[in-house]
């Protein structure tokens, strides 16, 4: 069942009003200040229409100008605009100072004069300076874009004008804008994070697909505000027409219809709920976070109570923000983080001890290389430089899954991976990653390095759960198996011994059983 919830509300938007004083060439510039005519642009709510045809619930809209924006200013004086307030722009600065195009200095005329401003800023954009209302022509015919699918996109769709504003006693032009255009704003059904780190993207596990928006027989694009998962469209106020919207969900689409547009004035906006809407929650992310099967978080400082309902559902631990730009050409989605399995378990790479010098003769040496798998440059561990070392788990456990199972070269077969695809495939099966995140991948020595730094987080969210610890908090002579290949037949492992390279970079013939401890990314 399709529910629409119609939330009508008048527009309050806050606004960065920031006053703008621009100074000139002079050694004096207190004085050179006092001789500049300064702006203070900002939005207000819109003005009463009189009584309600809609209940209302008193919610706001928040929107911020951002740096770059731009806004125009006209000065009127006896019915003529003033040439050099003329479509005056003023551009928001990386100091929420608004630069306009050119400075203007003080003169009388000016304190006689009407000014008027408007947004976004256009070149072509002209009033009439005669009519009690300069801006009524520009709203009628203005062009509201099909197209607001992006923040600049959106901005653009967004008319905001001012009435007559004079100047003040401190020179100063003070221009609140209010919005001539509607909104609605829309939920799909979504089940997202957006992480209270600066620096992370909001992750989405469950969203809609195929979606189309049509405004009566006119395909448009709204824009996602990803920090709510709505989709937002400005339209004109009070409009006849249908928003019809279809998207596809679970395998089935879906269709819904807004048929109330009518109702939002210029200023305002109606929020539609559809299918449930979306459940967004507000996630710190951190390295020990507990990772579900279907992709929720659990946080690592969550009360024990809540652990323990979704142990039964925890697959991984978080041991890594963010990911690579290998893994983000695959999944374009896996960008916020890597989490590592909380389970482990000894196993073979392969049953190959070691190739004949027959063998390496007719090409085993460096069979690899034709499989997109690198060796490091050396067979000793203390010669490699750890600080050299690159985050390619997920790339070269890719390269090993293609790698054939039956390889032939010159006349021999050697089973360089059966053991690594045995357990691989019987892990993978057992323990599906969450929809939304890549396959499991062993981790590069690199990725092992990294994990050890935050071996104390991770090794406490793992307490909590009763997960496997690392094998070396007990044994010192324990090894995990990395994706790096050594040589021919044999791999890197990681130790964990902190110490040095040759110390915690060891390796071994494949045909040994060392730790598998895997890896995804989300």
């Amino acid at each position: 069942m399709i529910i629409l919830n119609n939330m009508k509300t008048r527009f309050f938007y806050m606004a960065c009003a920031v006053m703008v004083l621009f100074g000139c060439q002079s050694n004096e510039p207190e004085q050179a200040s006092r001789n500049m005519l300064s702006f203070e642009v900002f939005s207000q709510p819109s003005a009463a229409h009189g009584p309600r045809r809609v209940q209302t619930d008193g919610k706001t809209m928040t929107t911020t100008f951002t740096v770059g924006d731009k806004a125009g200013v006209f000065a009127v004086l006896n019915g003529q605009v003033l040439t050099d307030v003329d479509n005056l722009c003023l551009t928001l600065n990386t100091n929420g100072v608004w630069v306009p195009a050119r400075a203007i200095p003080y003169s009388d005329t000016y304190a006689q004069a009407q000014f008027y401003a408007y947004f976004p800023y256009a070149d072509s954009v002209s009033i009439n300076p005669s009519a009690s209302d300069p801006f009524e022509t520009m709203r009628k015919d203005y062009v509201i874009p099909a197209d607001q699918s992006t923040a600049d996109k959106y901005a653009a769709a967004d008319l905001m004008t001012s009435a007559a504003c004079a100047m003040n006693e401190l020179r100063a032009v003070k221009l609140p804008l209010a919005h001539s255009m509607a909104l609605v704003t829309v939920e799909l059904p979504n089940r997202s994070y957006v992480f209270t780190n600066a620096d992370i993207d909001p992750y989405v596990i469950v969203a809609p697909t195929n979606i189309s928006f049509t405004l009566g027989t006119d395909v448009v694009k709204p824009y996602l505000d990803e920090a709510t998962q709505s989709y937002r469209l400005i339209l004109r106020p009070e409009t006849d027409k249908t928003l019809a919207i279809s998207y596809d969900n679970a395998g089935q689409t879906h269709t819904a219809e807004i048929t109330t547009l009518a109702n939002i004035w210029s200023g305002e906006y109606a929020h539609f709920t559809i299918d449930g809407g979306a459940d967004v929650q507000t996630h710190t992310l951190q390295i020990g976070d507990f990772v579900l099967a279907d992709g929720g978080l659990v946080s690592k400082d969550a009360e024990s109570s809540e652990i323990e309902a979704a142990k039964a559902n925890i697959v991984g631990v978080v041991c890594q923000l963010k990911t690579t730009d290998a893994i983000q050409t695959d999944y374009p989605q896996c960008k916020h983080a890597i989490v590592l399995s909380v389970k482990e378990a000894k196993a073979k790479w392969s049953t190959k001890g070691s190739t004949s010098s027959e063998e390496n003769a007719a090409g085993w040496k460096t069979w690899w290389t034709a499989y997109g798998l690198a060796d490091l440059g050396t067979t000793k561990a203390e010669d490699i430089d750890q600080t050299a070392l690159m985050p390619t788990g997920y790339e070269y456990t890719k390269a090993w899954i293609a790698v054939p199972s039956d390889l032939t070269l010159g006349g021999y077969t050697v089973p360089v991976k059966d053991g690594f695809e045995a357990y691989y495939t019987s892990y993978t099966e057992s323990n599906a990653t969450p929809d939304v995140a890549t396959e499991w991948f062993v981790p590069s020595l690199r990725e092992w390095l990294t994990i050890k730094e935050s071996e104390t987080d991770i090794a406490a969210s793992f307490a909590r759960i009763e997960a496997a610890p690392f094998a070396w908090a007990d044994d010192a002579t324990v090894y995990y198996w990395s994706s790096n290949l050594r040589a021919a037949t044999s791999m890197w492992t990681f130790t964990g011994k902190d110490s040095s390279s040759s110390a915690d970079l060891f390796h071994a013939d494949t045909k040994d059983s060392r730790i598998y401890r895997l890896t995804f990314a989300f």
